[in-house]
C-alpha cells in the first residue's frame, strides 16, 4: 500500500508497508522516499508504531537509509505506522500520513 505523505520545507516522503514474518514472531518491512537533493538538513528518520491509530508507544531511529524492518510484533495484529525526520538542528518534522497493516497469522 502506498500513502501520500506530507511535504514540508524539510521533506516529502511516502511510506510503504509490506508484511514480513520471521518464524517466531511477526515483522514488517517499511520503506519511504525522501528528497535528499532538495532537503539537505535531515539527520535521522524516526519510525513510530502502535496498535491504535495515532498512538505510537514504540519508535526506532534509522539513518541514512529509507527503510527499516520492525520485528518482534504480535502475529495477526493490526499495527499503525508513521514516520518523522529529524533535522541537523534537532527539530522534527510533522508526522507523515499514517499507514496500517495486519501482521501475518503464521
Amino acid at each position: 500500500m502506498r500513502a501520500t505523505l506530507f511535504t514540508t520545507g524539510l521533506l516529502g516522503i511516502w511510506l510503504l508497508a509490506k508484511g514480513a514474518a520471521p518464524p517466531s514472531s511477526a515483522g514488517v518491512d517499511l520503506q519511504w522516499d525522501y528528497d535528499f537533493a532538495n532537503n539537505t538538513n535531515a539527520a535521522s528518520f524516526v519510525v513510530y508504531w502502535g496498535t491504535s491509530t495515532g498512538v505510537y508507544p514504540s519508535s526506532q531511529s534509522t539513518w541514512p537509509g529509507t527503510s527499516i524492518t520492525v520485528s518482534g510484533l504480535s502475529k495477526n495484529t493490526l499495527y499503525f505506522f508513521n514516520v518523522k525526520v529529524t533535522a541537523s538542528d534537532g527539530s522534527m518534522s510533522d508526522f507523515a500520513d499514517e499507514v496500517s497493516i495486519i501482521t501475518p497469522k503464521k
